[in-house]
């Protein structure tokens, strides 16, 4: 199976369980208080790379820090995982976006 026919599965019938820490409100937040920050500096969009500042936005988290991973916060809209298709199934667990 590809990466893009496991990602249609799992939005077709997302896992029923959560690894998330701290509940959704506080991720909300979060990322409210780093859209506020982003307006202030005028930036329209964000692109963290650190897996500290990854997982403080989103929760999402891994062990396999070799390979690359980004969170693309925009200032209004959806928030996005770049991934290699070895972590795809990470994020369904470990994060929100």
């Amino acid at each position: 199976m590809n990466a893009q026919e496991f990602l249609r599965r799992v939005q077709a019938r997302p896992p029923q369980r959560s690894e998330l820490p701290f509940p959704m409100a506080e991720y909300e937040d979060r990322l409210g208080r780093v859209r506020r920050a982003m307006a202030a500096e005028g930036l329209d969009a964000l692109i963290l790379c650190d897996p500290a500042n990854m997982y403080y936005v989103s929760g999402y988290y891994t062990f396999e820090t070799s390979v690359h991973a980004a969170l693309l916060v925009p200032r209004e809209g959806g928030v996005a995982l770049q991934l290699h298709s070895i972590e795809v199934s990470n994020p369904a667990l470990k994060s929100w976006v």
